[in-house]
């Protein structure tokens, strides 16, 4: 195969190229025709289409990854990435949407969609690293479903299950609330073995308002135990 400078050629998976230099040794600089990404290559993966074009969007039809940052290191996944694609993995498959359905509807920002965006944003994250600590986008605005800089934190996975609002698989009664004969009980865990529990109600309005009590007693408490390490918007919301 024959390769000239100033010449379009096809790659395998990203689209046309053209060859825009060399260098004396014989590696090619090229720039690919769509997004315009210009990167230097060998030239046998020239002849071979083997080139990759860093600036489209490959990630869940989506996501740019660039290459100004590496997605792995000595084989091991960034954590910038992992959270980065597990985001846009939730958002933009169809296939976990299926597994989690209080996805749907989800979207991610323009900025997010770049990795180089994303991983410079969580550098300057408080929380960010720490172990067990999550990406959260639920906290700060209500009802939220765009991952965005404006609308992301990272909480403790402490802080996060203790926001979760689980149903009450027979949907009989309120969430935090049990039937027993025909009285109602509230019940609230504040901790990994402890579980606070009320006594027997009339109604499971009033067995609602001591869950709700605890809960909020419970958040309030981890809020306080967790200001020092917590972003100053994650703390007011909680």
């Amino acid at each position: 195969m024959r390769l000239l400078v100033g010449n379009t050629y096809k790659s395998n998976n990203y689209g046309d190229f053209k060859i825009v230099g060399i260098y004396s040794d014989g590696r090619f600089i090229i720039r690919f025709v769509e997004t315009g990404y210009t990167t230097i290559v060998e030239r046998q993966i020239l002849i071979r289409g083997k080139v990759k074009d860093k600036k489209r969007a490959t990630v869940y039809g989506v996501g740019v990854i660039g290459d100004k940052y590496p997605c792995q290191v000595g084989g091991k996944r960034k954590l910038e990435y992992a959270l980065w694609k597990g985001m846009l993995r939730r958002c933009y498959s169809s296939k976990e949407q299926a597994k989690n359905p209080t996805y749907e509807g989800c979207t991610v920002s323009d900025n997010f969609k770049c990795y180089e965006y994303f991983y410079e944003w969580c550098q300057k994250q408080k929380g960010f690293g720490l172990p067990d600590w999550q990406l959260d986008k639920d906290l700060l605005v209500k009802g939220n479903k765009v991952y965005s800089e404006d609308t992301c934190c990272f909480l403790p996975w402490e802080i996060n299950t203790a926001l979760i609002m689980w149903q009450n698989i027979k949907k009989e009664t309120p969430v935090g609330v049990r039937k027993i004969g025909n009285k109602y009980q509230g019940y609230c865990c504040v901790g990994a073995k402890t579980c606070v529990t009320s006594i027997l109600y009339d109604t499971p309005e009033e067995a609602f308002k001591f869950y709700k009590f605890i809960k909020e007693q419970r958040i309030h408490q981890l809020a306080r135990d967790y200001k020092e390490l917590l972003d100053e918007r994650a703390f007011e919301r909680l």
